[in-house]
């Protein structure tokens, strides 16, 4: 998939290879910078929200089930 951008920038970081699949809504794809220069500070950078995707804990693949609350009774007089 292509993407245009209309800012202008450099590509300090990707975190997916060309033809990935299955890549979480929300998920960072990259990091872009406006300077040449701060490309180096993103050489060794792994983003938090790509080890939490790849792993989902025992709560979040099932949920809780869900129980209706009780109706109200009213008094007829």
């Amino acid at each position: 998939m292509d993407y245009e951008m209309q800012d202008e920038g450099f590509v300090a970081k990707t975190f997916y290879s060309d033809g990935a699949k299955d890549i979480p809504l929300g998920t960072p794809l990259c990091i872009i910078v406006e300077n040449e220069e701060d490309i180096a500070a993103f050489k060794d950078y792994v983003p938090e929200s790509n080890v939490e995707a790849a792993e989902p804990t025992p709560a979040a693949a099932t949920p809780a089930p869900v129980t209706p609350a009780a109706a109200p009774v009213q008094a007829v007089a």
